[in-house]
């Protein structure tokens, strides 16, 4: 008998579509979590069966073209998880499903667009005077003779809502659609050889063959020995691609011992995690370290939890070298002890490979990294590594927090105040550490949320009593916290101390660490050269094509390059609105400061090995550690960089922390600024003087030395900054008393964009008295990768709608009123829920 099952698909829709399954398709194993392939329209898409439907009676149903797992590859406990992701991020259970799975691991139909017809004169023209984009969509595909896929032209023509236009050029017959299955990433294999059991066991039989083969010229006798040997020692089969390597392949020697039944030929899964030996960045095997008394009463309040069992969620407050990783790895071997599993989510895990390192030597055989810049193999072994149970710890970045573990004793949550927790796009747009909260709930875990500037968000919960505080005051092996001095720039640069970016003060220190052979970080928080350029005689500055940015100036590679989208063009000296020659550089990147170094220091009669460190610097897989292993080898002086440099970084040989210019950051327009500002400095600060024997000094230079984010940051006082912050947000409605919504549009047409906006802001409430419900309006940055945009923010009160139920269910029922009336295809709408972007 047929059964009848609701799927969802990872689209932005909450429909649940029914399909027939056949009954051959049952076994012990619940059909609910796992996935099929199925028909939707004129595509097959992968979808997720999440309920069987009661109703028998539905009439006129596709069968699921294709179940594709013998079980469910998604847990109970991950699946009521998505339906709460979906409920609060306003995404659909598809999208939320989708983001728990390693990417390629979904078959579906792959469209690609044939040109068969090119219009002739009259034609085109009548074309491009009627519909431009459709015109535009055959230009670029009279340029390829084979078809091109949809998502080609998408980012070609910079814009997702060709549909229409496609089903227009199909109906006239300019062009055909033909329609193929992606195939979803499998596990890898390889061919590998074993010696018969019953042959293992007969040692008669065996000195037998040996005889044989010594009589044989080939190299029959040498792939024997060595499939022998390999089984010896390890009991696995012998792969071919080891016989390649040894040089001991050869066609006609194998079939020979195949023929004979010397050798059997089997399949073998083979891993696409490198195994590569790297350059190791840690210094010793931390868990052997005794925990300091801070630390000790720490880790003995999360170790109650632990062995009561109950769910806790602790914020852990510790300044910078506090020794808050060893508590981690306390509390991580205490959980695996219990026979649990445990989880360490951290910004950005490419950007962090010490800390990989110093949990790969303490547990090299539970370890699962997962990160952004593995490939779609490698994260598929990595997801059956877990769900086999083979590995016990997943340390990631935020879409770790979906790993499909069992029995979680504890989450962690390092560097818990970064923005990078929080997804931008596509849906669902989490929040990784608000998730992880609600996953420990689900799974009884403990989660420790650690930082040494703590967001206010999550201080605040701690005060309040709904996170339980733990601090580390003092840092450990008795080492002291840098001493900060501030550089006025305003009076630097009146009194003509200041050689380009640098003050007198700062390149002083440089020269002394150089001459103490210690090393140096220096920060800047800008990339590329040059903020961009300016023409002085007619003031034009150039701009992106399809952002409403300034190009940031790149010398090395002289181009312009927009950091939104980016799209870049070769550099130019004279204007090309007036045709002025010499335009001027405005700001200061990580590549000039880079260079004014090196030209200060060689005036100085000084040599240094410098190293920049940002996103165009690494972007080459292994170039970051490299260039860490270097630094931590004394072959590298001093490093310059992003906030990259402000992440993670423990080494003893730095004395001396440079912070070139945190301004820019401190006037974003951004609620957050101010906070931002006070962590990034204090964060980068605590890189210098890790040892009591090596202490450190910072030298922060600023126009805004008033700054109240300076000053604490300076006295390196959390507190005094968090209580005047709190204030001000308490006074202004902002979080952690509100809950701020974005309600975005966008889309290529400006005026509709603004009529949408429009048209859904009049389905809202003119007030609320428990909300306050801002726009439309244009953002600072109007327009991104040719898509105008439009912002509707709402600042629901907390403590008038303490859960969001309120403003749910009011949003929750505009947008089905405007989806059902007022919904236009070419305009997107994003709700993005406790919202970081800047305004």
């Amino acid at each position: 008998m047929d059964i009848i099952i609701k799927v969802v698909f990872p689209l932005p829709t909450d429909i649940y579509f029914s399909y027939k399954i056949d009954s051959q398709y049952l076994n012990d194993y619940p059909l609910i979590g796992r996935r099929v392939l199925a028909e939707l329209g004129r595509k097959k898409l992968t979808g997720y069966i999440i309920e069987i439907e009661k109703d028998t009676k539905l009439e006129n149903l596709k069968y699921v073209t294709e179940l594709l797992d013998e079980k469910p590859i998604l847990p109970e406990n991950l699946l009521k998880l998505t339906r709460w992701i979906s409920e609060y991020y306003f995404c659909s259970l598809g999208e939320a499903i989708k983001a728990t799975l390693p990417q390629g691991f979904s078959p579906k139909s792959l469209l690609k667009i044939e040109l068969i017809r090119f219009p002739n004169n009259d034609e085109l023209n009548q074309i491009q005077k009627r519909a431009p984009k459709r015109a535009e969509l055959l230009q670029y595909l009279s340029k390829h003779k084979a078809p091109v896929t949809i998502s080609y032209l998408q980012r070609e023509l910079r814009s997702n809502f060709i549909a229409s236009q496609i089903e227009a050029l199909e109906r006239d017959g300019f062009i055909k659609v033909h329609s193929s299955i992606n195939k979803a990433i499998q596990t890898k294999t390889q061919k590998a050889f074993i010696i018969p059991e019953e042959l293992i066991k007969d040692d008669t039989r065996l000195k037998s063959i040996f005889d044989t083969l010594d009589k044989l010229k080939g190299k029959q006798k040498d792939i024997f020995l060595k499939i022998y040997s390999n089984h010896k020692h390890t009991s696995n089969p012998t792969a071919q691609s080891s016989l390649i390597k040894d040089k001991l392949f050869n066609h006609n020697s194998i079939k020979y011992l195949i023929d004979n039944g010397l050798i059997e030929e089997v399949e073998i899964q083979v891993s696409r995690i490198s195994n590569k030996k790297e350059e190791n960045l840690s210094q010793t095997d931390e868990s052997l370290l005794q925990l300091t008394e801070e630390q000790q009463t720490a880790f003995q309040s999360i170790e109650k939890a632990i062995d009561s069992e109950i769910f806790r969620t602790f914020l852990l407050h510790g300044v910078t070298g506090s020794g808050k990783t060893l508590v981690y790895i306390h509390t991580i071997k205490k959980v695996l002890s219990r026979n649990k599993t445990a989880l360490l989510l951290v910004p950005e895990i490419s950007l962090t490979p010490q800390l990989i390192d110093r949990f790969q030597r303490i547990f090299p055989d539970e370890l699962a990294v997962q990160h952004s810049r593995m490939s779609e193999g490698e994260r598929y072994d990595n997801w059956k590594s877990i769900t086999e149970g083979k590995s016990k710890l997943v340390i990631g970045a935020r879409s770790a927090i979906f790993a499909p573990l069992t029995k979680i004793g504890a989450i962690i949550v390092d560097e818990e105040h970064e923005t990078t927790y929080k997804q931008d796009n596509p849906n669902p747009r989490y929040n990784a550490r608000d998730v992880a909260i609600v996953r420990g709930k689900d799974e009884n875990a403990v989660v420790i949320l650690g930082s040494a500037t703590p967001s206010l968000e999550s201080m605040f919960n701690a005060q309040s009593g709904k996170y339980e505080l733990l601090k580390i005051e003092k840092r450990a092996d008795k080492a002291k916290l840098p001493e900060v001095q501030i550089v006025n720039t305003l009076v630097e640069r009146k009194n003509n101390k200041l050689t380009g970016s640098y003050s007198l003060t700062l390149i002083d220190k440089i020269i002394d660490r150089l001459e103490r052979k210690e090393g140096v970080i220096l920060f800047l928080n800008r990339r590329g050269f040059a903020s961009y350029l300016f023409c002085p005689d007619c003031g034009n500055v150039p701009m992106c094509k399809y952002c409403s940015v300034t190009l940031t100036y790149h010398k090395v590679k002289n181009y312009l390059r927009c950091h939104y989208c980016g799209y870049s063009i070769e550099a130019f000296r004279n204007c090309p609105v007036c045709g002025y020659h010499g335009l001027i550089e405005i700001g200061a990147g990580t590549q000039k400061i880079e260079e004014e170094l090196i030209s200060i220091l060689e005036q100085n009669h000084q040599t240094a090995t410098i190293e920049r460190i940002d996103l165009d610097s690494t972007s080459r897989k292994g170039s970051l550690r490299k260039k860490l292993y270097d630094f931590y080898k004394d072959k590298i002086n001093i490093l310059i960089g992003t906030q990259m440099l402000a992440k993670g970084l423990d080494f003893d040989i730095v004395t001396l922390v440079g912070v070139v210019n945190p301004d820019s950051q401190l006037f974003l327009p951004n609620f957050r600024a101010s906070e931002r500002t006070f962590q990034l400095i204090t964060q980068v600060s605590g890189r210098a003087g890790r040892t009591r024997e090596k202490p450190g000094e910072v030298i922060i230079q600023t126009s805004s030395p008033k700054s109240h984010a300076i000053v604490c940051s300076v006295e390196g006082d959390y507190y005094k900054f968090y209580y005047e912050e709190i204030e001000n947000r308490q006074l202004a409605s902002y979080p952690p008393f509100s809950r701020f919504i974005v309600i975005e549009f966008l889309g290529s047409d400006e005026t509709k964009v603004i009529n949408q906006a429009k048209i859904f802001r009049n389905l809202l409430p003119k007030s609320l008295d428990f909300a306050e419900i801002l726009g439309p309006v244009s953002p600072t940055i109007f327009k991104i990768r040719n898509n105008y945009r439009q912002h509707i923010i709402i600042k629901d009160l907390k403590v008038k709608d303490a859960s969001g139920r309120k403003i749910r269910n009011i949003l929750n029922k505009s947008i089905e009123i405007y989806n059902k009336k007022y919904l236009n295809k070419s305009i997107k709408m994003i709700v993005d829920i406790d919202s970081n972007r800047d305004i």
